[in-house]
């Protein structure tokens, strides 16, 4: 896995994990339309703004997934808070309005929660979410749980003294995450983020800040952001929804007050660069180099039918990348020992075509050259129909097989699905309406677009170049000047078309004749089958 994948929240489309719906779907001529919401998921705003999705699914039976999603990051914090976002989702397990802390503690216990190891909550430079999976074995759980998401939202106790008793945890926990690959990473930071307020926003903050900020700073962030149409609640699971939305209603229509002014969200997309910048990090700590080669574009969202055929094709043509880089990875001597596509989202309003890969020995040039080749070598001759075909039939096996699971669905994925709308406008049409909308449109994608796809999306301007390499260990430590010279060489060089070597003939020139079951028994201990074929062969088989 590449830094970047480690380092930053990749909201990446896996179109070809869904499942086959066999129904006529008709796609709008104008594909710039809004996809519709799943019917199957209650949804409104309440009159403070807050915004709700509740979903019924009964798996696991007697669980609800709860989520308090807040579009709040570190990127919003004033340079005297920095870190205190972070610090403010600690501070709601330190007690609320109606739950002290050790009321808090217990009930968070009595759902499953090891308080103190695996508090259910996360925050990045964007977003702050909170998570509750509540047992339904108690018959006050469910509104036991909507008060404490509520008392979150609004309500968390922010006393000097609990403050100031917290930051230690915090700043703990900034040590534990200062590890080799973070270290890399903040190193790349200033690039990637090139002149923008991500740069010097992490979300676990600076010590400084941390150890000695006023009290007032971290109140001043909560009850600046905190707001009720900043946020949404999220429920899915084994519960009435019709129900859990009259329990919203009357647990989350409230206004709490306060004397901190209002503010907007400033739009803040990463600035636009031509020319590509380059970062080169050593560090003694890593284990292997990683190379990663980012483009920056616009942000990638299913929210309209376009978004979701320029997702299926991101899929194709990741899939067909990656059959022709493992060909090159299983050569004697090979540049890298894998290479890969990916897209997503790196920030809430930048996207990135993200190429990464991992050198075989210690040139970390040589594995460069040669992935920017194979993508340079797809851009200029795009892909074969043969390899096309392949792509789309492997994207449709691995739906088929989801769609074989489709009734053993958890709810946290859905929870999260919802969660991402809220954040980012990614659509949750339904399991059968999204794959009908891609069996619809998967077989008018052509090779033709493909290409253009590829080439609007690597086109040099706004171009990072990451390399993260052991120091020492024999590795050869390339200068900027060199890595752009690779780039211009590869740019410029002459690349041949790729040759499909599939073998497209049948693997058997006649069909055998079929033989028969011998015999049949039953394995009671694990309730299997086993099966003595008229070969001689064996077959062990159980159904789960």
């Amino acid at each position: 896995m590449s830094l970047l994948a480690i380092c930053l929240r990749i909201a990446i489309v896996f179109i070809g994990m869904l499942p086959v719906y066999t129904n006529a779907q008709t796609v709008p001529s104008n594909l710039t339309l809004p996809v519709p919401m799943n019917p199957k998921v209650y949804s409104g705003t309440l009159p403070n703004g807050m915004k709700y999705f509740v979903l019924k699914n009964d798996k696991p039976a007697n669980r609800v997934e709860m989520m308090l999603a807040v579009n709040v990051g570190s990127v919003l914090e004033d340079e005297d808070q920095r870190g205190l976002a972070h610090f403010c989702e600690h501070m709601a397990f330190n007690g609320t309005k109606s739950f002290p802390k050790q009321q808090l503690v217990s009930f968070l216990e009595s759902t499953g929660i090891r308080f103190g190891a695996d508090l259910n909550a996360y925050t990045n430079q964007d977003e702050t979410v909170y998570l509750l999976t509540i047992p339904t074995d108690k018959p006050n759980n469910l509104e036991t749980g909507l008060n404490v998401l509520r008392d979150w939202s609004r309500f968390v106790n922010y006393a000097d003294k609990d403050i100031n008793d917290e930051r230690g945890v915090v700043v703990e926990e900034w040590r534990l995450r200062s590890n080799a690959q973070e270290r890399v990473f903040d190193l790349h930071r200033p690039v990637l983020y090139h002149q923008s307020p991500y740069a010097d926003r992490r979300p676990i903050g600076d010590t400084g800040v941390l150890l000695r900020c006023p009290t007032e700073n971290l109140r001043r962030f909560y009850h600046t952001w905190y707001r009720p149409e900043s946020m949404a609640i999220v429920v899915v699971g084994d519960m009435d929804p019709t129900a859990m939305v009259e329990r919203i209603k009357r647990t989350f229509t409230v206004e709490g007050s306060t004397t901190y002014p209002k503010k907007e969200r400033p739009s803040m997309p990463l600035p636009y660069h031509e020319r590509t910048l380059i970062s080169i990090v050593k560090e003694k700590e890593i284990p292997t180099a990683s190379i990663d080669v980012i483009w920056k574009r616009r942000p990638f969202s299913t929210a309209t039918y376009e978004g979701i055929r320029l997702a299926i094709a991101h899929q194709l043509i990741s899939t067909m990348l990656a059959l022709r880089t493992q060909e090159i990875s299983r050569k004697p001597n090979p540049p890298f020992l894998y290479s890969a596509l990916q897209y997503g989202n790196i920030v809430r309003e930048t996207g990135a075509v993200i190429a990464s890969s991992a050198p075989a020995d210690k040139n970390v040039l040589r594995s460069l050259s040669a992935m920017m080749t194979e993508l340079y070598r797809a851009e200029r001759h795009g892909f074969t129909a043969g390899e096309l075909e392949r792509a789309k039939q492997s994207v449709l096996s691995n739906m088929e097989q989801a769609y074989n699971e489709r009734d053993k669905s958890e709810s946290q994925p859905f929870a999260q699905e919802l969660v991402r709308h809220f954040l980012t406008g990614e659509s949750v049409p339904g399991i059968e309406v999204e794959l009908a909308i891609f069996r619809s449109m998967m077989p008018t994608i052509t090779t033709e677009e493909l290409k253009k796809v590829l080439a609007d999306e690597i086109a040099p301007n706004n171009r990072v170049v990451m390399l993260s390499i052991p120091e020492g260990g024999g590795y050869t430590i390339p200068t900027e000047e060199e890595v752009s010279n690779l780039l211009k060489a590869v740019e410029s060089k002459t690349i041949a078309a790729y040759v499909d070597q599939a073998v497209e003939k049948q693997l058997l020139a006649s069909t055998p004749a079929p033989g028969k079951i011998a015999s049949k028994e039953n394995i009671k201990e694990i309730d299997a089958v086993k099966l003595t074929l008229s070969n001689g062969a064996t077959v062990l088989y159980k159904k789960t």
